[in-house]
């Protein structure tokens, strides 16, 4: 799994690849390499586009192009450069690792799998490169054969902690949690500086409710990296899941500035403020909310939660249905609003909403008691 909201983070780029095999180096490859050395990308861009204009078939040339591109964040752009790396030194294992870092940053796993895979038969004693194989496979669905590079990558340096913590997050996704919080400790003895560890470590203490270490993990991840996105979702989440609504307030607002158009951390915000009965502040972000995003079934539900709350009865009605009809078939949905009907003394119509609820799930336990306590 790749970054995103829901179970652990992947973490960055592997080892960088070693440079193409050197002959006379030009100048400016030199002048290159150290501009991207310090960071100065743009500078090195510039210096290594004349090298390629000067000398076109130099892979070189292409590479260090390539790279200062690259680190840019313009994966599209920089992949031509390494593409014609691999044309132009076809047994260079280095070039491959980049079209693979390109199509992946890309979200285009097929590929980045096969220009992984590639770099591993050319270079089959590099560990990295099967851990980059199988964040690949991974991200394509293929959790089993992932697995199998990361055992491969510890099979060739079992002090490889990036494969430890890789393997770690298909451990966590399998709920094999013990196996997953093992290998992350481990890990993080031979790499105690790591935020990606730290986070997914909070994340495996969180899900097995042993909140104060989850917390410490998470706190650790930010300390090394403020801007660590799965900590500061997971130090989020475990405030709300223990009711410590202010801490709660404080880091989803964080999470908002990073990820303004993900719609779940407005609403968990939002959710978080009126849990604090601050009504108007609440009403204001949900407004925003359905404003930005109206067709986002779960904001305009807990609207009408927020509603009810506050015996707003009539719009409260209203944003229900309209929950529904945005989402037809989710049980909860008709759960909740089975709920608010039968405290407004519609009992008729709250058995209706549960049965609804039961047709999506007959096995659903809270409609099936909420049914049974209507006779």
């Amino acid at each position: 799994m790749l970054v995103g909201f829901g179970g652990l983070s992947r973490s960055a780029f592997g080892a960088p690849a070693q440079d193409p095999p050197k002959k006379q180096q030009a100048p400016e490859i030199e002048q290159a390499q150290k501009l991207i050395k310090d960071g100065k990308y743009a500078e090195a861009e510039t210096i290594a586009k004349k090298c390629v204009e000067k000398s076109p078939d130099d892979p070189e040339c292409n590479y260090q192009l390539g790279r200062a591109i690259f680190y840019q964040d313009r994966f599209a752009d920089a992949l031509p450069c390494f593409q014609k790396v691999t044309q132009l030194l076809p047994k260079f294992s280095g070039g491959y690792k980049f079209v693979g870092d390109c199509y992946f940053n890309q979200k285009q796993f097929p590929q980045a799998v096969a220009a992984y895979g590639k770099a591993v038969e050319l270079e089959p004693d590099e560990s990295d490169n099967y851990v980059d194989f199988g964040n690949a496979l991974d991200a394509a669905g293929k959790e089993k054969e992932a697995e199998a590079q990361y055992a491969k990558a510890l099979e060739i340096n079992p002090d490889n902690s990036r494969a430890m913590f890789e393997m770690a997050v298909i451990f966590y996704n399998g709920k094999r949690y013990d196996d997953a919080e093992k290998l992350l400790l481990k890990g993080l003895l031979l790499d105690s500086q790591n935020p990606f560890a730290y986070a997914n470590l909070g994340d495996v203490y969180r899900v097995t409710d042993r909140s104060t270490k989850a917390e410490k993990a998470y706190k650790q991840a930010l300390l090394l990296d403020p801007k660590r996105f799965r900590a500061l979702d997971g130090l989020s989440q475990l405030y709300v899941d223990t009711h410590r609504d202010r801490e709660a307030e404080e880091i989803t607002r964080r999470l908002v500035e990073i990820a303004p158009d993900a719609p779940q951390f407005l609403l968990r915000l939002a959710n978080v403020i009126d849990n604090q009965r601050h009504y108007v502040d609440s009403l204001d972000l949900y407004k925003q909310l359905i404003s930005k995003f109206p067709t986002y079934a779960n904001g305009h539900l807990d609207l009408a939660i927020s509603l009810w709350r506050q015996e707003k009865s009539k719009d409260a009605d209203s944003s229900f249905k309209k929950a529904l009809e945005l989402a037809p078939d989710r049980p909860f949905f008709y759960l909740s609003y089975g709920n608010f009907l039968k405290s407004q003394g519609k009992k008729k119509d709250a058995k209706v909403q549960y049965q609804m609820a039961l047709k999506l799930d007959p096995e659903y336990a809270d409609a099936k008691k909420a049914l049974e306590e209507l006779k």
